[in-house]
């Protein structure tokens, strides 16, 4: 492998260590790098000994090394399929969110709500998005002080709407809703997604160590 090819790898490699918080400095990015010139990059054993000598200063940061090397130096066919469902699952999202647009509407207008809120409501429970559209429904065909409701009663409804998400952010927890786009990324999805087993793993484990 030439030399500027080499660094291109290399540099793809440390930005995705550097996404799960590993610090790396230049020093340690050209050790690598002259590590990696001698040995080459045939043998895998051989490049994740180098690149964890000089890159992993922490054992705390060893876990998300491990799987970003696992993930970065798979085959091209897993590297697709990661590609391939991050691109489905962006697209997804961005259908959800255009559908919470359709549905959460007072008289014609958009209600003020964040990407985040939309998410969360994306996240709901159908039958709890079925009360919501509801009463948003019966607020429309509302009468205050012997009046139909009108436009100045919509922030009191967006900041009910507010309070009612909230909740449910906090009953579904932040990993049940996907707060942003998951993006194209789909080595970073995947080291994501190993990383958070790995979470769930160690707290069974530690569930069935209590006598």
């Amino acid at each position: 492998m030439e030399r500027s090819e080499l660094d291109r790898h290399l540099l793809e490699f440390i930005d995705l260590l550097r996404q799960g918080g590993i610090p790396v400095n230049l020093t340690e990015v050209q050790d690598a790098l002259t590590g990696l010139s001698i040995i080459g990059l045939e043998d895998k054993s051989r490049v994740q000994g180098v690149l964890q000598s000089t890159l992993v200063k922490s054992r705390n940061h060893l876990p998300w090394f491990q799987e970003a090397f696992r993930v970065f130096f798979a085959s091209p066919e897993e590297k697709k399929s990661w590609q391939d469902e991050a691109q489905a699952q962006t697209e997804s999202w961005e259908e959800g969110i255009a559908e919470t647009y359709d549905e959460l509407k007072f008289q014609g207008e958009d209600l003020n709500l964040t990407d985040e809120q939309r998410a969360t409501y994306m996240a709901l429970p159908e039958e709890e998005k079925e009360r919501l559209k509801k009463f948003l429904e019966r607020s429309e065909e509302g009468i205050r002080n012997g009046k139909p409701l009108d436009h100045s009663f919509q922030p009191l409804l967006e900041r009910m709407f507010h309070g009612s998400l909230e909740y449910w952010r906090r009953m579904l927890g932040e990993e049940n809703i996907p707060i942003a786009p998951p993006g194209q990324e789909g080595l970073l999805n995947e080291v994501e997604r190993a990383m958070r087993q790995k979470e769930i793993n160690y707290i069974t484990q530690d569930l069935k160590d209590i006598p």
